[in-house]
Order: C-alpha cells, then sequence, then structure tokens
C-alpha cells in the first residue's frame, strides 16, 4: 500500500519536475520487489501520468538503470538459486486465473472483501473516484484508471481474498476528501472547509468504529484452524507435514515433530512411498495437479485440510 501510494504521488510529481524521475524510479522498483504481478497494474495509470510529459527518451535512462539494476539483480539471482522460480512468480501473482469460472460470482465476492475491509468509507469513496473525473481534475483520472486496474483483474479469479485489495482502501479515502474539497472550494473558505472535512470524519469514524467492534476490539474467543487439525495430526503416528508458516502452532498441538514444506517441494510428498500427515489446501492440491484417489481427507476447517497421503 505504502510503495503504491508513493509511486502514484512521485510519478505525478515526476511528470512536471525532472528532479523527481529517480525517487519516482526507486519507488517503483521497491513496488514490484514487494509482491508477484500485483505491481503491474499502476501501469496503465503511469502511462496515463506520463503521457504528454515532454520529456526525451535520455530523460528515462538513469530511471530505467536504477529500475534494471534493482529488479534486475533481485530478478536474476532468484532464476539463478530457483529452477522452479518461474512458475512460483506466475501461480502465485494469477492465482485461479482460467476459463471455467463466474465472473460475476467473482465479482460479487470481490465488491463484498472490499466493502467488508474499508467498511464506512466505501460508498463515499466509489462516488467520489468516478464523479471526480466530471470535475475535470487529472488526480481523479489517474485514481479511477489505477482502481479499475486493480480491481477488475480480480474479476477472473476466484481466488481473491480480503487483504489483497488493502491498496485500494487509502485511495478511496483519498478520493472522498478530494472530490468534496474541489467542490466545496468553490463556495467556501479553508476555515469553513476544514470543519466540515473535521465533522465527516467523526462521523463516519464513529459508524466505522460502531461496525468494527465485534470485529477487532470485543473479538468473541475461537479456536484456529491451526490448533484444530494440528491436534487431530496429534493422534496419528505418521510423520507430520504443514503447508504454512504456523509451525511454532502446529508442534505445540499436534506435540510431534513436525516439518514445514516448501510450495514447490509438496509434490514430492506425493511421490514419496512412505505415508505422512500434511496440513495444506485443497487449491494447493488443485493446483499441482494432485487427484482425490491419492490421499484420505481426516479433517477439513475453515480453509485448510489435514490429509493421509498414502
Amino acid at each position: 500500500m505504502f510503495w503504491f501510494l508513493l509511486t502514484l504521488y512521485l510519478a505525478i510529481k515526476a511528470a512536471k519536475e525532472k528532479k523527481f524521475l529517480l525517487p519516482w524510479s526507486a519507488s517503483l522498483s521497491f513496488l514490484v520487489l514487494s509482491k508477484t504481478l500485483v505491481p503491474l497494474t499502476i501501469i496503465p495509470a503511469l502511462i496515463i501520468i506520463f503521457w504528454k510529459s515532454k520529456y526525451s527518451v535520455k530523460d528515462y535512462f538513469r530511471p530505467l538503470l536504477v529500475l534494471i539494476i534493482l529488479v534486475g539483480s533481485w530478478l536474476i539471482t532468484n532464476l539463478i538459486n530457483q529452477p522452479g522460480f518461474i512458475y512460483h512468480y506466475f501461480n502465485i501473482g494469477l492465482p485461479g486465473i482460467e476459463k471455467q469460472t463466474n465472473y460475476l460470482e467473482n465479482f460479487n465476492l470481490i465488491k463484498e472483501y472490499l466493502h467488508s475491509g474499508v467498511g464506512k468509507w466505501f460508498w463515499p469513496g466509489i462516488f467520489s473516484i468516478f464523479f471526480g473525473i466530471l470535475t475535470r481534475q487529472k488526480k481523479f483520472l489517474y485514481l479511477s484508471v489505477f482502481f479499475l486496474t486493480f480491481f477488475v483483474p480480480f474479476i477472473f479469479s476466484a481466488k481473491g481474498h480480503i487483504w489483497h485489495l488493502i491498496p485500494l482502501h487509502p485511495i478511496l479515502i483519498l478520493s472522498f476528501f478530494g472530490f468534496f474539497y474541489v467542490i466545496l472550494k468553490k463556495i467556501l473558505n479553508e476555515k469553513a472547509i476544514l470543519l466540515i472535512f473535521l465533522i465527516l470524519v467523526g462521523q463516519i469514524s464513529l459508524l466505522q468504529t460502531k461496525r468494527s467492534f465485534y470485529e477487532f476490539i470485543e473479538v468473541p474467543r475461537f479456536t484456529s484452524d491451526e490448533a484444530i487439525l494440528s491436534k487431530e495430526a496429534g493422534k496419528y503416528s505418521y510423520d507430520f507435514y504443514i503447508d504454512g508458516v504456523f509451525l511454532p502452532a502446529a508442534v505445540f498441538y499436534s506435540q510431534k515433530e513436525v516439518e514445514q514444506v516448501e510450495k514447490d517441494k509438496l509434490t514430492g510428498l506425493f511421490k514419496d512411498k512412505n505415508p505422512v500427515l500434511v496440513i495444506t489446501y485443497q487449491w494447493q492440491l488443485d493446483g499441482i495437479g494432485i487427484k482425490k484417489d491419492q490421499y484420505q481427507v481426516l479433517k477439513t476447517d475453515r480453509d485448510k485440510m489435514l490429509i493421509l497421503i498414502r
């Protein structure tokens, strides 16, 4: 989220002043290094921002060199040290992108995720980001293009999650403030605008706090899926593997020796003749082409499941 916002901000500054080109390219590099294919969604907005800039090809040489050095060195290192890096990179970056999916259901799901994540800022932000274009302010065009190019790819996959959309939260909130500032500036002075903003923020924040009270503040107790499945695994004498980053929890609740298996090595467990226990995900098995007759599901909880590889 930080690198997305900083890259957009520096791009707008760099399109007008050449001294911001190097900081912009560094920020863009760190954005690319922070995720897999997600940062590429910023490219359409960057193209529009720089479309009418008066820079020559030579002016982009040093910024491009910074990008190549920072991202290229990381890419080459991974290609050398990890044979399956390219597959892993695209598999993580494009989860579940396929033809056989319900686009309308995906759209409704991802809309609900965004609405749930940003809360009471959702509709004010959606209204502002698109109606802001009518004010003829270029910044609203940049924000709306980025919003669409970030949001739309999730329609083609059923694997989107609520945390994937976090970079859109500040975009909606900034659009809300920007739109109403442009409107109010025509009829009110700065002090009156500030007072109205404080009232709006206070009101929305109050509603947001009321909505989120039982989600983040007064959270009822529950037992995690890692604990439930690890306890179940402790009942069996087989070797125990986990496909995830909850090793301490798995060891504690199973009271067994536990080994964390890398995603690109999960297939190897199915080739081994010894039966083993694994906590993994259905989508993970589907993604590497494992058939259901190759394992037995012992227990499921939420999105995880404990399986016995026979």
